[in-house]
């Protein structure tokens, strides 16, 4: 299952604070991965079905309000970030979307999938149709420790869903979305009796997109909050 958030981790064979800077440093990179790919979900997601999480058609953008909150919560910069659906490919048959971020993307049945390049491999990075406490798999992460010869720990990396009716109000209006938050599973050779802090939440609205995104960065080991909120909408009929 899914590690709760906001306690430190206790793993066997390490002392509190090798664990916490171990962690630490895993979810730092398993954040970044997991925000660029949602960024591609941001820019631009979603194909000519009615029952997709993020619409596709070419002509489609998303323009965002972009705050950096300090950690009173007082926003310390402002700018706006647009996504657009630029072309669209086929890649072995496959239908693909390219969006103004270079990124590629398409819907099927499991929900949105993102690749950086027509060649790489694709990964799911929102899941949908989902139901309530639904967890999924995104990636492994490796860590090695000397206690176990050099043997691998292994981390599981994916979200749960917390909501399917949470109603976000943003700039462009008040969606009821899906909520999605990113988290590690217990898996081989750890013993995880509680997790790190929340560091990412995404709100999803069907046939709309990327509604609300927060994510927690460290600026000179201040934990500051980016979000991005909606503030305009173009969908194209498919």
């Amino acid at each position: 299952m899914l590690c709760e958030v906001g306690i430190v981790p206790v793993v066997a064979g390490y002392s509190s604070q090798v664990m916490r800077d171990m962690i630490m440093n895993t979810w730092v990179a398993v954040i970044i991965t997991l925000v660029i790919a949602m960024a591609g979900a941001a820019r631009g997601t979603a194909q000519t079905s009615a029952n997709v999480i993020v619409p596709l058609s070419i002509g489609n953008y998303w323009i965002y309000e972009v705050t950096l909150n300090d950690t009173a919560n007082t926003v310390v910069e402002t700018r706006y970030d647009t996504v657009a659906v630029v072309s669209d490919t086929m890649v072995n048959s496959v239908h693909w979307f390219c969006l103004n971020k270079g990124t590629w993307v398409r819907n099927t049945v499991e929900g949105y999938y993102y690749k950086p390049l027509p060649q790489w491999s694709e990964q799911l990075v929102v899941p949908y149709p989902a139901v309530y406490a639904d967890e999924f798999n995104i990636d492994t992460v490796h860590i090695t420790r000397d206690s176990l010869n050099g043997e691998p720990d292994t981390l599981q990396v994916g979200y749960r869903v917390v909501s399917t009716n949470a109603t976000i109000t943003v700039p462009e209006g008040t969606y009821t979305c899906y909520d999605y938050k990113p988290g590690i599973w217990q898996m081989s050779g750890l013993e995880i009796a509680a997790s790190i802090p929340d560091r990412a939440q995404y709100w999803f609205a069907p046939q709309t997109g990327l509604i609300q995104q927060k994510s927690v960065i460290l600026l000179n080991e201040v934990p500051h909050t980016v979000v991005y909120r909606l503030a305009e909408v173009n969908l194209e009929s498919p």
